[in-house]
């Protein structure tokens, strides 16, 4: 290898190392690799289970577990690599694999040992020795910087993003609507949810069995919620999802669904319930505003009862200044 190749090389591993984000460093990873000599296509998913559904079912309530990145807030188009992931998925697991498909030659590379999700970055093109070589570098790379990013940006029990996590998606949720000289009729809206009676729940059968009830609540979250939405771990039992491409009945329904599910799911050892309390996410408040508006709505259900889904009403605040009495909330249920 020249020393040319070699210095150049160095620098773009180093590259991938300056950024402290998995979503940055993945921008940028992807970015590399389209300007390779040969390269056609590339493209990017999280894989959140073995079964792959086509992108085309996402107006349809089923178990969505795979994820395109960067993922858009636009309405989600037929993905036409789908067949080629396909076979990866039943074919494939860690590391760099050559594929030969009618269209052309691919490369599949599978992050998937010590990280949840998997990640597979799905290249297209004709790539020297010399380029083939640098990508086995750089993802060897990458590989073990999403191992690192992940212990910082994920929740170490449920494997779900953490604070830190959703502050980040939270910004680039407002900035996509920040710039929309009309906002779409669909929209997105932040959700706060925990554990109702929970503490009891510690207290009565130990935190172990505690963990247990947080892991099976994370699993009914993901079976339920659709790949386009962003499911997030505060602490402890609350927990925020940010839904996406949807108008309010579509945010009550999907909250409402997983309301339902929790309450009738067979945990073990006590029945569960879930409060939940919703915002629609507006670029023109700050984040800290949205979370204190989805919190007020998640207390309104708590102090009526628990076990219901509350919608946080920004119009009837206003009436507040007032009136103290007026009711800030509507119930969903």
């Amino acid at each position: 290898m020249r020393n040319r190749d070699l210095k150049l090389a160095f620098q773009l591993s180093a590259s991938l190392l300056e950024h402290s984000s998995y979503h940055a460093m993945t921008h940028h990873f992807l970015d590399v690799l389209r300007a390779l000599k040969g390269v056609e296509k590339v493209v990017s998913y999280e894989i959140f289970g073995d079964i792959a559904k086509r992108t085309a079912e996402i107006n349809h309530h089923h178990e969505f577990l795979i994820r395109r990145f960067p993922q858009s807030l636009e309405q989600a188009q037929r993905d036409d690599t789908y067949e080629t992931l396909q076979r990866v998925l039943d074919s494939h697991d860690t590391g760099v694999h050559y594929l030969v498909e009618r269209s052309g030659p691919w490369m599949s590379l599978d992050v998937s040992r010590d990280v949840k999700p998997r990640r597979i970055v799905l290249l297209k093109g004709k790539l020297n020795g010399y380029n083939m070589a640098l990508v086995n570098g750089l993802f060897a790379v990458y590989a073990n910087q999403v191992a690192l990013l992940d212990k910082k940006e994920r929740d170490e029990l449920t494997s779900l993003p953490n604070r830190h996590s959703f502050d980040l998606m939270l910004a680039q949720v407002l900035d996509f609507y920040s710039q929309k000289k009309r906002l779409p009729e669909n929209r997105s809206w932040l959700a706060v949810l925990d554990i109702d009676h929970f503490k009891n729940i510690n207290d009565s059968h130990g935190h172990l069995f505690g963990d247990e009830v947080l892991l099976h609540f994370c699993g009914l979250m993901e079976s339920t919620f659709r790949y386009s939405d962003f499911a997030f771990r505060f602490g402890g039992d609350e927990f925020v999802i940010v839904l996406n491409q949807t108008n309010v009945e579509g945010a009550k329904l999907s909250l409402e669904r997983f309301r339902r599910r929790v309450e009738n799911f067979n945990f073990p050892g006590s029945a569960v319930s879930t409060s939940i309390g919703f915002t629609m996410v507006d670029p023109r408040k700050a984040p800290s505003k949205l979370v204190e508006e989805a919190d007020k709505a998640l207390y309104h259900s708590k102090a009526t009862g628990r076990n219901r889904v509350s919608q946080y009403s920004s119009a009837l605040e206003k009436k507040r200044l007032d009136n103290d009495d007026v009711e800030l909330f509507v119930d969903s249920s």
